[in-house]
């Protein structure tokens, strides 16, 4: 339940735009709610939310490794740019270097 309200606090309202997220939180409050009021017969239940908390965690694990490959892929971009760039600030100083070995100014 913690986690919900940290989430909600650090992304507001727009939490609620995604489909996950909304599962999410009906998967916590249901999970909260069977905790504290299912006795009996009624805590068979709640191993179906047992359930759905493990598969929830599946789905976070997945969504951490999808946007760290989202960065990765990003920084390798970056670094292929900056590679460019690297190789057209060498040339340029190679040709500075060249036009003041020959005396020319």
């Amino acid at each position: 339940m913690v986690e919900l309200l940290a989430s909600i606090w650090a992304f507001g309202l727009p939490y609620f735009k995604s489909k996950f997220h909304c599962f999410d939180a009906v998967v916590i409050v249901a999970s909260f709610v069977g905790e504290i009021c299912l006795k009996g017969v009624l805590e068979k239940i709640g191993s179906i939310v047992i359930v759905l908390r493990l598969w929830r965690f599946v789905k976070i694990v997945k969504e951490f490794s999808a946007d760290a490959q989202e960065r990765m892929d990003t920084f390798t971009e970056q670094i292929e740019q900056l590679k460019m760039e690297n190789t057209e600030v060498k040339k340029e100083l190679n040709a500075v270097k060249a036009k003041y070995s020959n005396g020319g100014m």
